[in-house]
């Protein structure tokens, strides 16, 4: 989430204690109060912020509960699940809790990790669906879902451009 929505906010902070603490040496030894009030204050009420607004989207929630994704031809199905333990048998049970369909024509470019994938969504739904490598059994449900992710991708990159020539230059 940092890396896909927060380079903004980690330039800005940067910049703000580079100068503080350029300050703090060169001028006055009172700016280092200014710095711990960065650190201290404003750092977490913006990190708040930031995790309420991109973290808690109804797309980004999908990553925090049991769920399974089905790749389809025109959009990513996700089924979110709601755990319970059998009285019985003390084991977990599933039950369906809702189906959001997430058509492919609302994703970005997506992001690569050294174990997953983010495919970050724009429009109305906003928020991004984190993918680990390791979820797929095999390789080629790995292969299947990229592929179709992609192409998807690369479509709606020639639709945008197509309906409005301005964007390419």
């Amino acid at each position: 989430m940092l890396r896909l929505y927060g380079m903004p906010w980690i330039t800005a902070f940067s910049v703000l204690l580079v100068s503080s603490v350029a300050l703090i040496l060169f001028d006055d030894l009172k700016w280092a109060v200014v710095t711990f009030m960065i650190v201290c204050i404003a750092a977490p009420i913006v990190m708040a912020f930031f995790y309420i607004y991109h973290g808690m989207r109804p797309v980004t929630v999908i990553n925090t509960l049991p769920h399974t994704l089905r790749f389809d031809k025109d959009a990513i199905i996700a089924t979110l699940f709601s755990e319970s333990k059998n009285e019985n048998t003390g084991e977990p049970e599933y039950s369906e809790l809702s189906r959001r369909r997430l058509p492919y024509s609302e994703l970005e470019k997506y992001k690569t990790g050294l174990t997953s994938i983010l495919l970050p969504f724009r429009g109305g739904e906003k928020g991004f669906i984190w993918l680990p490598v390791s979820a797929f059994e095999n390789k080629d449900g790995f292969d299947m879902a990229m592929n179709r992710i992609i192409s998807a991708i690369r479509e709606n990159h020639k639709n945008i451009y197509h309906e409005n020539p301005q964007r390419e230059q």
